[in-house]
């Protein structure tokens, strides 16, 4: 089982005390053991809940107007986020292929009498659901982590406004900058890669991508070698602050096509040194400290009930506070 560290609920795995079974008495029937064991369970598990509660995480972000999406530690939405047109255009391409293929598929299936599986039948299968309530409990908070890390450019690709992307690249331990071009089917390609299949497999690595020409006008001193008229698409790795390799145009990167040779992009990156499978600790993947996101728990608005001393956050009554008589026909609902 995973064990616990001080870093438990700030990214680090969430450790589910096991409960104690020894003192129960073993004189007892088998029915009442179990029935103790199962109570026992079920409290360790709820106590681990409670404390790592993610529904309640995300409430505490809703009324704050705080979403993973939107941590404001590094992504602006007002400014950073969406695809370009080539990107655009790519994935619309494809998607129309894979409608047709799958379109395909099924007709084949028809005529040789196949049964059509339900999308949902794998969840009747006991085989995929975890039989251990700790282990569910395990797989839950890392699924929200996931999420965490996705949201903040680790294990997808991020686009950043030109005059804010440098800001966050510099920052990271490691960085890999896209500087496209809209109208560039080979920047498109090239993002595409990295969306399906760079970045899951590469969740230490940050994946950023942002307008070439106006990131290159915006910050002439750090680029002062590439011409925003000519040298556009590049690909630019970052390491502790400082940049590494970049390639102009994708040299040696592309095919005859304009499209990306995958392997070719993953080696160059690999020779870098920019690409880490090990996920980020949540010093270096979020800067909203632990007494920063406390401050904006407690800046939850109150429900003004009328009752002195209450501060509870949603619309409610206090029972036995009005002296109304409810009436039968009420009641019955007549």
């Amino acid at each position: 089982m995973f064990q616990a560290n001080r870093l438990e609920g700030l990214g680090a795995p969430v450790h589910v005390k096991r409960p104690d079974l020894d003192d129960i008495d073993p004189t007892l029937e088998s029915c009442c053991q179990r029935e103790i064991e199962t109570n026992r369970k079920g409290n360790a598990l709820m106590a681990t809940l409670s404390k790592h509660d993610v529904v309640a995480a995300r409430e505490r972000q809703r009324r704050n107007l705080i979403t993973p999406e939107d941590c404001r530690c590094c992504f602006d939405p007002n400014q950073d986020g969406g695809e370009y047109w080539a990107l655009i255009q790519l994935k619309q391409q494809l998607r129309k292929v894979d409608e047709i293929e799958n379109d395909e598929i099924e007709e084949i299936k028809k005529e040789d009498g196949e049964e059509e599986e339900d999308e949902f039948d794998y969840l009747l299968e006991d085989s995929e659901l975890p039989e251990d309530e700790f282990r569910r409990a395990e797989l839950e908070w890392n699924m929200l982590q996931t999420e965490i890390r996705r949201f903040h450019g680790y294990g997808s690709v991020r686009q950043m406004h030109p005059s804010r992307v440098l800001g966050v690249a510099l920052r990271a331990p490691v960085c890999v900058l896209h500087l496209f071009d809209t109208d560039s089917p080979a920047s498109a390609s090239l993002d595409l890669y990295f969306e399906r299949t760079l970045a899951p497999k590469t969740m230490g690595t940050l994946f950023l991508r942002s307008d070439g020409r106006s990131t290159l006008l915006l910050n002439p001193k750090h680029f002062s070698d590439i011409d925003p008229h000519h040298n556009l698409p590049a690909l630019i790795a970052l390491k502790n602050g400082a940049i590494i390799q970049q390639n102009l145009q994708f040299q040696g990167l592309i095919d005859d096509t304009g499209a990306v040779i995958g392997t070719a992009v993953e080696t160059w990156l690999d020779r870098c040194s920019v690409l880490r499978a090990t996920p980020p600790v949540d010093e270096d993947l979020c800067r909203i400290r632990p007494e920063e996101q406390a401050l904006t728990d407690s800046m939850a608005p109150r429900f003004d009930c009328g009752v002195y001393g209450c501060y509870k956050t949603f619309p409610h009554e206090h029972v036995g506070l009005s002296s109304r008589l409810v009436s039968e026909e009420e009641v019955l609902g007549r």
